[in-house]
């Protein structure tokens, strides 16, 4: 979350739409896939024990990491990107990683750097369709 959180500010900052932009956009993607593989991963314990009710919560509560993803990808699929469809997931995106903190001396470096060939490679893009 914090890359994300990084991500964002440092996207903000930019405005330019050249190649480290598609990094950073295709960084988010893949962020927010890891963060609903997590969720994930997180409920099962608890479905076993039948804590239904705490583990749809929980998904409830982090649909919008899978929904935002999902809508990134449909933008950035396009040749050329659709890139008026963009803005609109990043803040809906920065409202719930608004409270994270980043320390100025962090160590999160650039994690964006080779996201778009992380994209590409992860087949993501052929995704596109059958998680949305």
């Amino acid at each position: 979350m914090r890359g994300i959180a990084l991500t964002l500010r440092e996207l903000m900052i930019k405005g330019a739409n050249d190649q480290q932009t598609q990094d950073m956009v295709a960084f988010i993607i893949l962020a927010l896939d890891a963060v609903t593989i997590t969720v994930d991963k997180t409920v099962l314990p608890w479905e076993k024990r039948d804590y239904w009710l705490k583990a749809d919560q929980f998904r409830r509560d982090w649909a919008w990491a899978a929904r935002a993803a999902n809508e990134l990808s449909r933008a950035v699929d396009q040749e050329p990107w659709a890139w008026d469809d963009i803005p609109p997931v990043l803040a809906q995106i920065s409202q719930h990683v608004a409270d994270v903190q980043i320390p100025t001396r962090h160590r999160l470096g650039t994690p964006w750097e080779g996201g778009w060939r992380r994209y590409r490679e992860s087949g993501r893009v052929s995704q596109r369709d059958t998680n949305g």
